[in-house]
């Protein structure tokens, strides 16, 4: 894969990669979420799942994944290609995220350079993408359900974490000199096998830093991919900047 950076606004039709036109024709034929991004960047993030709003019924959390997914790939089909920009007015208009905050501070220390704290320009250097496209409010949601409820919430996610492990199979995601997954326990939880996904070895060591602050590294032929917790409330800075040193000699 050749790698090319484009600004926010010049992600035209044209520059996607044969790699990234066979994803998106994937997608398109699955109704799976793609991503939002720099699909020609060096960096891959993958978060837990798609997330936003506030559904509460079965039927709700299913209807909204289909529309998020929808909207997504309606992104990336629009005649202009995607825009970047819209994206970033929308993040800003609910006002500041602690999760993607923590990703531009994230990319920043990764490529050497200082992206500033006040919009989320770290998408012109990165892919992001989620584990599983079940959008519910928060990841602890089923846990307030009956166990019925929670055992059929689970059974959709593994069925969407299993049609996803499909995708990020392909050669686009593949082929990232840097994954970082942001996604804590639910390859384990959710039976998504890094390693033949990812065509990565484990170490074998979890890193420990603090408390629910951890790393796992894999690595495979010319590319790194660390395992970590979701970024969000409560990571570290050390965690942060321990994964972008590791990262730096994969980005060039």
């Amino acid at each position: 894969m050749e790698f090319k950076i484009f600004k926010q606004m010049e992600i035209k039709k044209e520059n996607y990669t044969p790699e990234f036109q066979e994803v998106l024709k994937h997608c398109e034929s699955n109704k799976l979420f793609l991503g939002e991004g720099n699909p020609n960047s060096k960096i891959l993030i993958i978060g837990k799942e798609v997330g936003g709003g506030s559904p509460k019924s079965l039927e709700e959390i299913i209807r909204s994944s289909d529309d998020d997914a929808k909207r997504n790939i309606e992104t990336w089909t629009n005649p202009n290609g995607y825009d970047l920009m819209k994206l970033k007015t929308d993040i800003f208009n609910d006002g500041k995220n602690p999760t993607w905050s923590n990703y531009q501070k994230l990319v920043s220390k990764i490529i050497g350079k200082d992206l500033g704290k006040d919009n989320y320009n770290f998408l012109d250097y990165c892919f992001m993408t989620e584990l599983s496209q079940i959008h519910l409010p928060n990841s602890n949601y089923d846990k307030n359900l009956t166990k019925e409820e929670s055992q059929e919430i689970k059974t959709i996610r593994q069925k969407s974490v299993k049609e996803r492990a499909e995708l990020l199979s392909m050669p686009f995601f593949r082929n990232f000199p840097i994954i970082i997954m942001a996604c804590g326990h639910y390859p384990r939880e959710l039976n998504f096998d890094i390693e033949k996904v990812f065509s990565v070895e484990w170490t074998k060591e979890t890193k420990g830093l603090s408390i629910g602050n951890f790393y796992n590294l894999h690595y495979g032929t010319d590319k790194i991919l660390i395992h970590t917790r979701q970024v969000s409330l409560g990571v570290t800075n050390q965690l942060l900047f321990e994964i972008a040193e590791l990262c730096k000699s994969f980005y060039k």
